[in-house]
């Protein structure tokens, strides 16, 4: 359920961890669990990347970001 992971990415994300911040950056990119908000999803995937995740590093670079 889309929705109840986004519920408990946020709230790890909130509290700095890595893989719940990308996560929750990828799910608002993509609108899964949510209205799209690249905005708001590019803040998380940029703190992400910020902590060292290779993920949100990747997917920003094919985003063109």
């Amino acid at each position: 359920d889309y929705v109840e992971a986004v519920h408990w990415y946020r709230l790890a994300a909130d509290q700095g961890d890595v893989d719940a911040q990308f996560n929750l950056g990828y799910f608002m990119y993509k609108g899964l669990g949510v209205k799209p908000d690249h905005k708001e999803a590019l803040v998380w995937l940029r703190k992400a990347s910020a902590q060292g995740s290779e993920e949100a590093k990747t997917f920003l670079s094919e985003i063109g970001e």
